[in-house]
């Protein structure tokens, strides 16, 4: 994972975070009646120590190709089952994402401004609950994704799948579709059953934006934000739309400390 605006955030204190909250505060931050329910409803306790007993039956080699590291490995051959959240916190995974403004430039032969902006994620291990999750981007003013960019890593989200049972990794590649208003996104599954992957697991992603705008734009605000779950329904990126986008069907949104912004006089 590059260092650009990296912050990590873990699962738990995720979910720990959004339970403190009441009815009113979560649906000023874009959660329904449904899926507040489901976060109110939702003990994390028991459903992580059902995650954490399962694993600690698997092959050693196999939690190292889910990230955990050999303290890790013993903690959880450890487990009994009657342990409180924080005892077992460094076992839950820590998510790492950042966003970047890699070029912001005039083009006085097109009239155009040119803007390419990086995005990336990481799980450090598996998470407890793999479902099909969505990544989001949005973006300011009155800029349009850039239809004279065609290479291979553009405008794409490249994710890279690890095979639970050997070395290989295998990465594949999805359009940024555009939602509305300044927004894409993607879906896949974290399973890599979507992609025809048996024993795969998606563990990280990137992406670069090439976005373009008539005249000179001094002003570029770029977001990104991941979207997880815990039911199955693959978050859906909604209003409000462009830089400040949120998700729908989504308990957990990761996000960059900050938006991306670049500033320049032309």
């Amino acid at each position: 994972m590059k260092d650009k605006n990296i912050k990590p955030i873990n699962e738990i204190d995720m979910i720990k975070s959004l339970k403190k909250l009441n009815k009113e505060e979560l649906t000023k931050k874009g959660f329904d009646n449904q899926e507040i329910f489901k976060i109110d409803s939702m003990d994390i306790e028991t459903e992580f120590k059902k995650v954490l007993l399962k694993r600690k039956k698997l092959p050693t080699e196999q939690l190292k190709r889910m990230g955990y590291s050999e303290i890790q490995i013993t903690k959880l051959r450890n487990i009994k089952g009657n342990e409180t959240l924080d005892e077992i916190r460094s076992l839950s995974a820590d998510m790492y994402c950042y966003n970047y403004i890699n070029t912001h430039r005039y083009d006085s032969d097109t009239n155009r401004t040119k803007v390419e902006a990086e995005f990336g994620w990481e799980w450090n291990v598996v998470p407890a609950f793999q479902f099909t999750d969505s990544i989001g981007v949005g973006w300011n003013g009155d800029f349009q994704i850039d239809p004279d960019y065609y290479q291979y890593w553009l405008n794409y989200h490249i994710k890279t799948y690890y095979d639970k049972y050997s070395s290989k990794t295998v990465t594949r590649r999805s359009s940024m579709s555009e939602k509305k208003m300044n927004t894409c996104q993607d879906s896949f599954d974290l399973t890599g059953y979507d992609e025809g992957l048996q024993n795969y697991f998606c563990k990280s992603g990137y992406g670069v934006m090439a976005l373009t705008e008539v005249g000179k734009a001094s002003n570029v605000k770029f977001s990104f934000k991941y979207g997880h779950n815990h039911v199955g329904v693959a978050p859906s990126v909604t209003y409000p739309y462009g830089v400040g986008f949120t998700f729908k069907g989504a308990e957990q949104i990761y996000s960059p400390p900050s938006v991306a912004n670049s500033q320049k006089n032309f």
